[in-house]
């Protein structure tokens, strides 16, 4: 697993300049597929946190985890031309909050 970076559906951090990656449709589909909200939640300083990116069994520092957990953002309708829509907009949300975290 050494030198592997961890890479999620949301898309992840970018390791150098802490920006959220972009995300990729899966879990938006899913939520079109079956009419479920989508919860955005900004993890905001785990990059701090977890600065050994290289290796997932890295270690961490103390501290306490900054999360924030926005309001559920619901699928407009049934289509998949929605997703990216959809994807923008908890992208937005939770890029949005980061920004807003790091400027403090």
């Amino acid at each position: 697993m050494k030198g592997l970076l961890p890479y999620f559906p949301e898309g992840g951090m970018d390791i150098n300049n802490h920006k959220l990656r972009r995300f990729k449709n899966g879990a938006f589909k899913l939520a079109i597929d079956n009419q479920v909200p989508i919860v955005p939640i900004a993890f905001l300083n785990n990059w701090r946190l977890f600065s050994d990116h290289m290796d997932l069994f890295g270690s961490g520092s103390p501290g306490i985890a900054k999360i924030k957990i926005h309001k559920a953002i619901h699928p407009n309708s049934e289509s998949y031309k929605d997703v990216v829509s959809l994807r923008e907009k908890t992208y937005s949300t939770i890029e949005t909050a980061l920004q807003e975290y790091g400027n403090r």
